[in-house]
């Protein structure tokens, strides 16, 4: 239905900042002030006007915001449109509530919630622009609104039971898909019972179950995942360039991580693992669907399954007849051929796996062209010919059975995982038909088909297109998914049963198969061409025509009496290939015999007899089957007439008559049974009454049959073990069961102890009474260690589990028979006496039975199950005493694996049914509870197999509860673990320390990380377990029950406490089990809650215990604090699920509030100031209005304490200023939490006279910090002025206030600012103001302040900020002052901790720093005065005020305006040096000044003082270092004439100079107190800062000849410091030096001297001028030391030029010998004044 908008013209502000999520949508800010013009269904159409900087509008912007994020000012107006309808009858929707009333089903229920879930997921999909999730889950959403109109159509109430549960699967199966799509909650399911298939959760499930499928589901998708990266990794691997023996290891090493024990040399498991595949047998339903060939006669179809890799058939084949036209012969089969091949074992699916399709046509001898079909008038003609009855059983068939074609289907592990893992049926297409023109080959040439190369072709299109199948795979036991799959697998009517050629490895006793396969290999014929035909049948004393040869399956398929082969024609050596089964009761089948005739095709065209060959089955010899490990060859005999008549006769007889010739035969046998054996020693105990052999002889020689052989004949083995005991009770039959069982506990044989289960559980029916007595006979006496060898007693002890089922399963079935002779007590009292017996011998400590006490601590458990299962054992207190019993037997020696078998055992024990009587429960509870309690704190092992154990215990408890089997179970035993579990949680933990620290070290050891993370998986996998423990008893705990605990528990409240803060913090429940989570933490909040109740109760004014309380605040606050609660971070659908039972934040800091408001203000004052600040964090923290509320009213009940009990508000304070000051910076402090604060202080305050002053002034200074953090937070690093601005004024203020955690917080934020900005010299002195404010002796506990400074002391910290700053100065070139704080590291290492490791470390940077003072050309900083003007600046502490800039290293002045003019786009830059006027400072403009200036010596300069002389033995390097720091005079100049008009006049007597000083330093001034930051940025530059105001301007003006003295002596220093550096200095600068002596001497000599000696040096200026005699002289002195330094300079350039600057130098010598001349009489001569 389409949106109807309605008009409105309405104006509105926005309440809440929203970003656009929709292309529709539009972005707008808090406050923004918008017009309103369409209202609908929550949503507005908006216009919105930009505005910048001004106020002044931009740009307009429109779209759709939501309502509820708007507050609509003034009244709607009418509308524009009138033709508009007013009221539109719009549909209601219903909401998800009433679309859940209105459904009766619970699977169309889930589907409502998860649509609805989903609504608000998919919605963030299209915003965060997924699009191909969000159409996956769109489409999801419409299969399931699809599945839920089918099933709350009312004809699908109707529907079968399996259809219902297909749609259930499929509804569960999208719902999954698209949870773990969209990342939502994993969802479990209850996996039997009444609400199968619904979702689990605690009311249907017992919690540690739901926990185990949490799990399970996790493992399995973690292990795809893991399974997925490595597969990726081992593809990589492939394409790697590794050498071949790096590349196998890293596979080993991959393969390892992916398979649980891997084993290199099992490939299977590789294989199986690699495409995960099943570990079980499965089937394979062929469905042939069409068989698109043209023959031109009747055709036969043989299919089988054949590994490749072995190059054997596995199963039998299935075969199928078709008429001329490709039709089944027998019309039932029409759309209906189909095979089930069962029972395919692991190892041949998991190898090179294929179906192979054999075609054979019946007809005659040779074929036309294969390439020409065959004519209709052929096909009728053959149809004619054909005879009635197309299934002939008779010894010579009507036609030729001669080979055709053959096709190959691939059934690969590669094809099986991506084609049949998920049960859908395989379609591959058509399989093309090949055949090869060389037929003596069709018998191998599926291997060629599938080697891919050889002497083969595919059949032409005319004659075959294919034949199109179809395969479909179960996983399933073969009577489960014939059970589950009716409809297509009746075995009667629309499939057949084709078997495997071999058992699996595990033979069921109840399997009845009695096959024998022969195998017709090839012949030898001496002929030179013959047309060898064979046929067979069977022959037994009592019949000469016996049906019962098979040669292939099929459905409707009989036993034949002959089998025939198919004819190769002129093939004196045919290979045949070919199978028949041959099925028969073991007694007829061994007395059969095999007959083979051999015909071959006479002149006549027609086939003659002309041999045949005799095979006895059985051996005489040995009295069993033959057995053919190779092929059988056969002698054949020259076919007789006779033979026609009586060839039974010949064959049970004598063959002397018939004569030998020289032609052959081989065949194989292969004999598939549990009915009769091979095996000579096993036939003899099978048939041992028959026999004329001892019994004695019987039993020795059975000891020498394999095991696997006995698990094949279990069945019969067994059955004639207990008839030799009904009527022989000889003791060598019980030795004969020993045997069995010792040879079942080798690690080799363990598979097969199912196989004797299966046998006691299902196939044994024994009823006489001298079975059990006899088995319970022996077994007591062969326990007796006292009389018996260790080696007889272990092997009774490894067959007491079989033996004592035997003797209950025995008894159990006498007394069904009603053969019993004792009675039941005396039967129980002589089976305790039994385990009397046993706990004896598990007692001893002996080395002989270690082994046999170890197997039966594995098998016992499952012994105990059996007995409470299938035998009322007098009563469930005796079988209680028994279990109890036989644990406490078990000696505590101290060896593992006999303390981890019987934690093993009890952990069976709980797991199973023992427990579920309460009779039992009662004896066994306690007896287990004290093992747990001895055995959880002993070692890691025992820990955790402990824990599982209390799982297992209160899960199967918890699960009566739950499926209403008792009402309720009383676990107040159980709860009395609490103390121990709370000690096992924190062991946990540490566990998991030690394990996260390994880690840590051996990050660059990849294998070994592996192995440590899989151990801490374990660790977490095992803490899980403990975590739903606990749950459980918390969810079966009142307050009673937890304070009747808490009288007898050992412990206090506080171990309590600690397990409930251990939870919460270290919850090891994954976040995405959302319902789990939920769950776990409404449990923990009810836990809570009884705390509470308990403290008020025990711990009360009369009592108080603080620690209690303290710890039961603390947890609150965690619980409230914990992450998985904060709902904001959530989405909607998960928030909603969070919220099952209200928030639960608001619901803890509410029972708080009420905790806290019940402790009288004596006692709330001893949690001042502590928990100030847990609190006001916590309301900082989350931002929702029940949860600050509650906190602030606790926090304002912590500031009126203090003020009652000190008068003071002074600790509170401070911590608020801090707490605010953090979450203000981080931007994490809601405004309506703000003014709260204020709210309720105000209120606070005014309501106490007393309180008022002082509360009054905490208001004002908290509103102060406030604004002046906010203002911090309003820049960025890259905002440098503004931001180091703002720092300060926080620094200051919180300076003043005393507040010096902040104090130094901001310091380092203000260097880390430097830092960003690369102003490496200032972020090194802001770290040591802090450095400087710490003593290298402290010992006070520092705490943590970021990354690099971490909770530490004193001395490290000074150490670690010293540091730091080294490397600051480092970056900054400033490595004088880095070598002055090495120095102090010097000394501390020397001196105080002896750290020369360091002391080396740091003198060699030492060494560095002086090697780069030397060896580096510096450039030191720039500096700029800037002027602001104008009222146009926001900012007043720049409006019409001057600074003093430095710059970066040698930055040009453009560079810097263009940096200014960044931060003021608008401003105008006014000419430097030129005055302002009012009309600029008053204006509403942006006006700023700026020029270059120098740092200054003032002396120099106001007293005219002479330089002084430097060292000439200092390297300029160093020289200049002092000159750019410390700096705080700055100066510019402006140089004019006086009488510019006067061209006359010479211009250097009339040369005038103005110096402007600027200072930045209060020591330049008189009776003023410190400007500003000055306090903390100093008098100088550089500091902390890069901007200062000037405090001071001074303008001097120079006289001519000042200025001239002045240009001459700043002339001979450049020149010193050349002629220096060439002394000095590695590197020579001989170009510059050239350049300067070239500048003076020719400047001077061309007249520039001149102009100064016209000037200056004439009786005229002295006698004018007669103050300036002391300058004149000054300047006689300065050019006669200019003489000096150039000479100097001369011989430095001609000792250091080269060949090509002599000449230069030369001529510069003439010219200075000149310039010495001029200057020879007026530097030497004496003025006076006259």
């Amino acid at each position: 239905m389409s949106t109807v908008w309605r008009e409105v013209n309405k104006s509105g502000t926005v309440i809440f900042s929203r970003s656009s999520e929709g292309p529709y949508e539009i972005a707008l800010n808090k406050g923004d002030k918008i017009k309103i013009k369409g209202e609908s269904s929550g949503w507005l159409k908006v216009q919105y006007q930009e505005k910048d900087n001004y106020g002044r509008g931009m740009k307009e912007q429109r779209g759709l915001f939501p309502a509820n994020y708007v507050s609509v000012n003034g009244e709607e107006v009418k509308f524009e449109k009138q033709d508009r309808h007013k009221y539109e009858t719009v549909r209601k929707n219903l909401t998800p509530e009433e679309a859940l009333n209105n459904v009766n089903d619970v699977l169309a229920k889930e589907i409502i919630q998860v649509l609805h879930e989903w609504g608000s997921e998919v919605i963030k999909l299209r915003s965060d622009k997924r699009k191909r999730d969000y159409m996956e889950v769109k489409k999801q959403m419409a299969t399931l609104v699809g599945l839920r109109k089918t099933i709350i159509d009312q004809r699908f109430k109707d529907t079968d039971k399996k259809t219902k549960d297909e749609v259930a699967e499929k509804v569960i199966k999208v719902i999954e898909e698209g949870s773990r799509q969209l990342n939502l909650d994993l969802i479990v399911r209850v996996a039997s019972g009444p609400e199968k298939g619904q979702r689990a959760h605690e009311h249907n499930t017992a919690v540690v179950d739901l926990f185990r499928q949490y799990q399970a589901v996790q493992q399995s998708e973690e292990g795809v995942r893991r399974k997925r990266k490595i597969k990726e990794d081992l593809k990589a691997l492939s394409d790697s360039k590794l050498s071949e023996e790096e590349t196998e290891t890293k596979r080993t090493e991959l393969l390892s991580r992916m398979i649980k024990g891997y084993d290199p040399q099992n490939k299977l498991q590789q294989v199986r693992e690699l495409y995960d595949l099943p570990d079980v047998d499965v089937h394979f339903l062929l469905d042939v669907k069409a068989c698109l060939f043209t023959v031109g006669e009747s055709v036969e179809v043989f299919f089988f399954l054949y590994n490749n890799t072995t190059k054997t058939a596995i199963t039998e084949e299935f075969s199928v007849d078709l008429t001329l036209l490709g039709m089944p012969t027998d019309p039932r089969l029409i759309s209906n051929i189909k095979t089930l091949f069962t029972n395919v074992t692991e190892k041949n699916y998991l190898a090179d796996l294929y179906l192979v399709v054999r075609i054979y046509r019946k007809g005659k001898m040779l074929m036309n062209n294969l390439d020409t079909p065959p004519s209709m008038t052929d096909i009728r003609n053959q149809q004619m010919n054909l005879p009635k009855d197309s299934v002939i059983d008779v010894e010579e068939e009507p036609y030729y059975r001669r080979p055709f074609g053959c096709c190959v289907l691939p059934l690969t592990p590669q094809v099986i995982s991506e084609k049949l893992m998920e049960g859908k049926e395989y379609c591959p297409g058509n399989c093309s038909v090949f055949y090869s023109k060389d037929e003596s080959l069709f018998p191998v040439l599926h291997q060629i088909i599938i080697g891919g190369s050889g002497n083969y072709e595919k059949l032409p299109t005319s004659r075959a297109i294919g034949i199109a199948l179809g395969v479909t795979m179960f996983q399933k036991p073969l009577e489960q998914v014939l059970e589950e799959n009716q409809d297509i697998l009746d075995l009667n009517k629309t499939v057949c049963k084709t078997s495997m050629l071999e058992f699996g490895e595990i033979v069921s006793p109840g399997e009845k198969r009695s096959d024998l396969y022969v195998e017709v290999c090839n012949g030898s014929f001496v002929s030179d061409s013959r047309t060898v035909k064979i046929t067979a049948k069977v022959i037994t004393s009592t019949s000469a025509n016996n049906k019962c040869i098979h040669r292939s399956t099929g459905l409707y398929k009989e036993a034949d009496v002959y089998y025939h082969s198919s004819i190769y024609c002129n093939n004196n050596n045919p290979t045949y290939g070919e199978m028949f089964c041959i099925r028969l009761p073991p007694d007829q089948l061994e007395d059969a015999t095999i007959v083979f005739t051999f015909s071959t095709e006479n002149k006549k065209k027609k086939m003659e007899k002309f041999a045949v060959a005799f095979f006895p089955v059985k051996d005489h010899q040995s009295g069993v089957i033959k057995q053919s490990d190779q092929k059988i060859t056969l002698e054949l005999w020259k076919y007789i007439k006779e033979l026609d008549k009586n060839i039974e006769n010949y064959a049970v007889g004598t063959i002397t008559k018939l004569q030998p010739i020289k032609d052959s035969m081989t065949i194989s046998l292969k004999l598939v049974s549990t009915q009769t054996t091979q095996e000579p020693h096993l036939n003899n105990l099978i048939k041992w009454e028959s026999t004329k052999t001892p019994l004695q002889t019987i039993l020795y020689e059975f000891t020498f049959v394999s095991m696997p052989l006995i698990a094949q004949y279990s069945a019969l083995v067994f059955n004639s073990l207990f008839d030799m005991i009904s009527k022989k009770e000889d003791p060598l039959i019980f030795n004969t069961f020993l045997h069995i069982v010792d040879m079942l506990s080798k690690k080799q044989f363990s598979n097969y102890r199912i196989v004797i289960d299966d046998y006691i559980d299902n196939y044994f029916q024994h009823s006489e009474e001298n079975i059990h007595r006899f088995l319970m006979r022996h077994l007591t006496s062969s326990l007796e260690h006292e009389k018996n060898s260790g080696k007889e007693v272990s092997q009774s002890l490894k067959a007491f589990h079989y033996m004592f089922k035997f003797i209950i399963v025995s008894r159990m079935y006498c007394v069904g028979a009603g053969r019993q002779v004792i009675t039941t007590q005396e039967f129980v009292q002589q089976c305790m006496d039994i385990f009397d017996r046993l706990n004896k011998v598990m007692a001893v400590d002996s080395t002989t039975l270690v082994a046999a006490q170890d197997l039966t601590l594995k098998l016992i458990p499952h012994l105990f199950e059996t007995i409470a299962d299938i035998f009322p054992f007098g009563n469930d207190q005796n079988l209680g005493i028994i279990a109890s019993n036989f644990i406490q037997a078990i000696p505590d020696t101290g060896r593992k694996n006999t303390i981890e078998g019987k934690l093993f055992t009890l952990h069976a024990m709980a797991h199973g049914s023992l427990l579920e009587d309460e009779t039992r429960r009662e004896i066994i509870l306690p007896m287990m509870i004290d093992q747990i309690k001895k055995h959880i704190h002993r070692s890691s092992t025992e820990r955790r197999i402990c824990i599982r154990t209390v799982a297992s215990l209160l899960a199967t408890l918890q699960r009566r509860m739950v499926t209403k089997q008792e009402s309720n179970i009383n676990l107040e035993m159980v709860f009395s673990l609490m103390d121990h579990l709370c000690k096992a949680y924190d062991d946990l933990l540490d566990e998991k320390a030690q394990v996260m620290s390994k880690i840590t070290r051996a990050i660059s050891n990849e294998n070994e990380v592996f192995a440590l993370n899989e151990e801490l998986k374990k660790i977490s996998e095992v803490t899980m377990e403990l975590f739903s423990s606990v749950l459980v008893l918390f969810m079966n705990t009142d307050d009673d029950s937890f304070a009747n605990h808490m009288r007898r528990s050992e412990s206090n409240i506080l171990t309590m406490l600690d397990l409930m803060m251990h939870m919460i913090q270290h919850n090891p429940i994954p976040e995405y089990w959302i319902q789990y989570n939920v769950l776990g933490y409404n449990v923990i909040f009810d836990m809570i809650q009884f705390i509470c109740n308990f403290c008020k109760l025990k711990h009360s004014d009369q009592q108080f215990d603080r620690a209690a309380w303290e710890h039961f605040f603390n947890v609150c606050i965690t619980f409230a604090k914990c992450d998985r609660l904060q709902l904001e971070k959530f989405s909607l659908s998960k928030q909603s699920k969070l919220t099952t039972h209200g928030d639960l934040r608001a619901k803890v800091t509410k029972l708080l509030r009420d905790a806290w408001e019940a402790l009288s203000h004596q006692h709330q004052f001893q949690f001042v100031p502590q928990f100030v600040d847990p609190t006001l964090r916590l309301a900082a923290t989350i931002p929702q209005q029940q949860v600050y509320v509650n906190m602030l009213n606790v926090y304002c009940s912590l500031v009126e304490t203090e003020f009652k009990h000190t008068g003071s508000l002074r600790q509170c304070q401070g911590l608020t200023a801090f707490i605010l000051d953090e979450y203000i910076a981080s931007d994490a402090l809601d405004d309506k939490l703000k003014d709260y604060l204020v709210t309720v202080l105000s209120e606070r305050f005014d309501r106490d006279p007393l309180m008022t002053s002082h509360g009054n002034k905490f208001l004002s200074e908290t509103k102060i910090l406030i604004d002046l953090i906010g203002a911090v937070k309003r820049y960025n690093d890259a905002q440098e002025d503004q931001k180091t601005s703002a720092l300060l004024k926080v620094m200051q203020y919180v300076f003043n206030a005393d507040q010096q955690e902040i104090f130094i917080k901001y310091l380092i934020k203000l260097s880390n600012v430097h830092a960003t900005n690369c102003n490496y010299i200032e972020a090194g002195l802001t770290l040591m103001l802090y450095a400087d404010k710490l003593d290298w002796n402290g010992n006070r506990e520092l705490p943590h302040l970021n990354q690099a400074f971490v909770k530490q002391d004193e001395q490290t910290r000074k150490e670690e900020l010293v540091l730091q700053a080294i490397d600051h100065f480092d970056k900054g070139k400033d490595w004088e002052r880095a070598n002055g704080l090495i120095q102090q590291l010097v000394n501390r290492y020397i001196t105080q901790t002896g750290e020369y490791k360091k002391l080396a470390q740091i003198m060699r940077r030492q060494g560095d720093f002086y090697d780069k003072i030397m060896d580096t050309k510096r450039f030191y900083a720039s500096y700029f005065y800037v002027a602001y003007y104008g009222k146009g600046f926001d900012d007043l502490t720049l409006r019409n005020n001057q600074y003093i800039y430095r710059g970066n290293e040698a930055e040009r002045l453009m560079d810097f305006v263009e940096r200014i003019m960044k931060r003021f786009p608008n401003a105008e830059m006014l000419k430097p040096l030129v005055p302002v006027s009012d009309e600029v400072l008053n204006g509403d403009g942006q006006y700023i000044q700026l020029i270059t200036v120098y740092p200054v010596d003032q002396d120099e300069v106001i007293r005219r003082t002479v330089p002084k002389a430097r060292n000439e033995k200092v390297s300029m390097n160093i020289y200049s270092y002092a000159g750019a720091n410390d700096v705080s005079v700055f100066h510019y100049s402006r140089t004019f004439r006086m009488h510019p008009k006067d061209k006359e006049m010479n211009e250097i007597s009339d040369l005038y100079t103005t110096l402007t000083l600027l200072y930045v330093g209060n020591q330049h001034l008189e009776n003023v107190k410190n400007q500003d930051d000055d306090f903390l940025a100093g008098n100088s530059f550089p500091t902390i800062v890069r901007r200062k105001k000037i405090l001071k301007s001074l303008e001097i003006t120079l006289s001519p000849i000042q200025n001239a003295v002045k240009n001459i002596e700043d002339k001979n220093t450049e020149l010193m410091e050349l002629v220096i550096s060439h002394n000095v200095d590695a590197k020579k600068d001989t170009n510059k030096l050239s350049m300067q002596l070239n500048g003076t001497i020719d400047a001077a000599v061309m007249g520039g001297v001149g102009k100064y000696l016209n000037a200056f040096f004439t009786d005229q200026y002295v006698t004018t001028n007669p103050g300036d005699l002391p300058e004149l002289q000054r300047l006689q002195r300065a050019l006669a030391q200019q003489l000096v330094v150039l000479e100097k300079g001369l011989d430095m350039y001609d000792q250091y030029g080269t060949t090509a600057t002599k000449k230069h130098c030369e001529h510069l010598q003439s010219m200075f010998r000149g310039l010495q001349k001029q200057l020879a009489e007026p530097i030497s001569r004496s003025f006076e004044i006259k």
